[in-house]
């Protein structure tokens, strides 16, 4: 089969290896829909502990059963699937025991200790592959990785409340999915982008986001009080990674508000003395449990988040270097490969 893998030597490289056999416990899964996620850009550019090389990349799929090992229940050959990233957790630890499996101790993850989607066919064990419906797109399946995280986001880390003001900082893939979900709990929501994001806040525009601010163009601090009489939101979302969005979002959110860190920070880091002077809430968010793939699944099937428009573009695996600058531009959202071609 054709893999995507990155190699000891840091490389991309588009190789022809064995298909794999599943264990037991296992099962393989013919891909057919595979995102890019910005973590894969990072493995390539800097690396990373938690890299097992040569590994094949991407944690981000949709596919159909191939094959099922002896022990497996519930699933079969021919059943539409995504999967879930968390290849191996222990199952013992207290964080496995409370259900946060996001955080266990020992956790491995699909696509960089373990070989993920970027590839014709992935094995993974049973209990990280979940059914989807007919209703569900395999591109919209393959999307549903990240709307989990957002999911993960804005009902594990914080409670929000119909009518509430969410400001969503940072227009990418991670970005646009907490958008849509705080949208459909009813908030009024604010996304702000920087002139690079043109493309990215017109598409949310159209996608029924009220509420897109260049800050290019505008001074958000003004327009969030025009917004909240003169308050400030009450929950931001840090999605871009920056320092400097972190500092803003600490500046338009109201005192005692909360603020969500999604993104990975990076850059020089920033004051962020005034969290403490409005005592505002600062929660971390890391990836997802299953309740989440659940709740993103039930969004996408009662079309109450419609992520079609957040897939910009479906190449096949043979183009991985122009799919890898597409993504790195960030001039679209989700570019996927196409596994079928």
């Amino acid at each position: 089969m054709k893999a995507l893998l990155l190699t000891g030597e840091s490389k991309l490289e588009l190789k022809e290896i064995d298909r794999p056999v599943p264990e037991r416990d296992q099962v393989v899964i013919k891909v057919i829909r595979a995102g890019i996620c910005a973590s894969d850009l990072n493995y390539v550019k800097f690396g990373s502990p938690k890299l097992k090389l040569s590994v094949i990349l991407g944690h981000e799929g949709a596919g159909i059963i191939d094959e099922v090992g002896e022990d497996v229940k519930g699933l079969k050959v021919g059943q539409r699937v995504v999967l879930m990233n968390d290849f191996y957790v222990c199952g013992k630890c207290r964080y496995c025991r409370s259900g946060d499996i996001n955080m266990c101790i020992k956790r491995r993850s699909l696509g960089s200790a373990a070989n993920g989607v970027f590839a014709e066919y992935v094995k993974a064990p049973a209990g990280i592959v979940i059914p989807i419906g007919n209703d569900i797109s395999m591109e919209e399946g393959a999307f549903l990785e990240p709307l989990a995280c957002s999911v993960h986001a804005l009902t594990r880390q914080v409670s929000l409340k119909p009518s509430e003001v969410v400001l969503v900082s940072g227009p990418g893939a991670i970005g646009a999915g907490a958008a849509l979900v705080a949208k459909a709990a009813g908030c009024r929501v604010i996304v702000a982008g920087l002139d690079k994001d043109k493309y990215r806040l017109d598409v949310l525009k159209k996608a029924g986001i009220e509420h897109v601010v260049n800050l290019s163009e505008a001074d958000l601090k003004k327009y969030v009080g025009c917004l909240t009489d003169g308050y400030g939101v009450d929950v931001a979302v840090e999605a871009s990674g920056s320092y400097r969005s972190l500092e803003t979002c600490i500046n338009v959110t109201r005192r005692k508000g909360t603020i969500v860190q999604m993104g990975l920070l990076h850059g020089e880091p920033a004051d962020l003395s005034e969290l403490v002077y409005k005592e505002q809430f600062l929660h971390a968010s890391y990836a997802k449990i299953f309740d989440d793939w659940r709740i993103a699944i039930q969004l996408v099937e009662d079309k109450e988040v419609d992520v079609r428009p957040l897939i910009s573009s479906v190449l096949p695996l043979d183009d991985y270097q122009k799919a890898f600058r597409l993504a790195e531009e960030a001039s679209g959202f989700k570019i996927m490969f196409d596994l079928e071609r």
